[in-house]
């Protein structure tokens, strides 16, 4: 996505507007583009980019259809143009995208880079590693980029307040933010930084780390409680086979009279052994139900490990923080709703047995499981503690030097 900054309007004769919005189309995906030297100057200086639409690039728009995009501003500089457009999730393609805006043969592309969402043959590749502005891109085997997980893909990489690339990151209010949102809305916070600095090493860094260990965890409580509620249903089938012994050995002596008593213990025994079946089944269900999910996580996680960008990764990682959050307050409630029975049977006297009303009184006593889960400390109250601390330290250091 473009995105022409305030830093080079000056020069650039920028005629963006906000509230000016109108529609281009393109053959399935957002341009990437180059930068004008005049661009190029300024970002050397300040550290943010501002990329240029070269004409080939405008030709292509106007040739092409089929996309929605919104474009919310232009400016022109030394004959070509710069548009600010929004970001879609880019379809798979296997042709080389370079090599079409040359309208050159349909040559098959190798590499697909995240970042500019560019499909590249093996010539364009090899000077998209060159280029000042993309040589620090992570590209991937062009096969590789339908395994990036949906919602990674689906990750905003833009403002949706400017419709302006993130270009900061609020580490006050743990926010990216555009050029626009820096002046509007974070003039007061003191702890802005590039967002390309803060994403670097998205993937190693110790929030994913802790996603990662917490998918772990529920994993392994996930297949302990499954164990146990097996276990349990195997000890309660023998209590109920006990139980039937016991019912059989009375009947055995007292026939004739204890026929209605016995089927009156019969049906309970069964009502008693199917609920309490369905609702093991029930929560082995929804055991298996969450290893599914945590599965899912555990595998997004492993190809965004992979497959995307640090960008995405960053962008990404609160929504997975979000996921295993959900994942581990269900298995929480999950666990504290679980428990087990025990059945035993309360002999009458013998001797009485023409007096009794029962074989037996079925006692059901509800016991807790052995293992039950618990969620450790919210990760991101981890990480603002850390960040705090560090705060801290820099302004005791701050003053220390005063």
């Amino acid at each position: 996505m473009s995105s022409c900054l305030p830093s080079c309007w000056g020069d650039c004769r920028c005629r963006s507007s906000a509230n000016e919005n109108t529609t281009s189309t393109t053959d399935n995906r957002t341009s990437r583009t180059t930068t004008c030297k005049n661009c190029e100057a300024k970002n050397k200086r300040s550290g943010l980019g501002c990329r240029k639409r070269n004409d080939d690039t405008k030709s292509r728009d106007k040739r092409n259809s089929g996309e929605n995009q919104e474009i919310v501003g232009g400016c022109w500089s030394g004959g070509h143009g710069c548009f600010i457009t929004s970001m879609h999730p880019p379809k798979p393609k296997t042709a080389c995208s370079i090599c079409e805006q040359k309208k050159k043969s349909r040559i098959t592309a190798e590499t697909f880079c995240p970042e500019c969402e560019e499909a590249l043959c093996k010539s364009c590749a090899e000077h998209h590693k060159l280029s000042k502005i993309s040589k620090d891109h992570h590209t991937i085997p062009v096969q590789h980029y339908s395994e990036i997980p949906t919602f990674v893909l689906k990750t905003e990489q833009c403002c949706l307040d400017h419709k302006l690339e993130y270009e900061m990151y609020c580490q006050d209010h743990k926010h990216p933010c555009c050029i626009r949102c820096v002046s509007e809305n974070h003039v007061d916070c003191h702890n802005l930084k590039p967002l390309n600095d803060v994403v670097h090493n998205a993937k190693s860094s110790e929030l994913l780390n802790e996603i990662e260990k917490s998918i772990d965890d529920i994993s392994a409580y996930l297949e302990t409680a499954q164990k146990e509620r097996e276990e349990y249903v195997r000890k309660f089938e023998e209590q109920i086979a006990q139980c039937r012994k016991h019912k059989n050995l009375i009947k055995s002596l007292i026939t004739d009279h204890l026929d209605q008593l016995d089927q009156k213990m019969e049906a309970e025994l069964n009502t008693r052994e199917s609920d309490y079946k369905v609702a093991s089944e029930k929560t082995i269900g929804e055991i298996e139900k969450r290893r599914e999910n945590v599965k899912k996580i555990a595998d997004d996680i492993s190809a965004m490990r992979k497959y995307a960008s640090d960008r995405q990764t960053f962008l990404a990682m609160h929504l997975l923080n979000e996921s295993v959050g959900k994942e581990q307050n269900a298995v929480y409630e999950l666990s504290n709703n679980m428990e087990h029975i025990e059945l035993t049977v309360n002999e009458p006297d013998i001797t009485a047995v023409l007096e009794a009303q029962s074989l037996g009184n079925l006692k059901v006593i509800s016991l807790p499981v052995d293992s039950v889960f618990k969620i450790k400390k919210k990760m991101k109250e981890k990480m603002a503690t850390k960040q705090d601390n560090s705060r801290e330290k820099r302004r005791q250091q701050n003053a220390t030097e005063k």
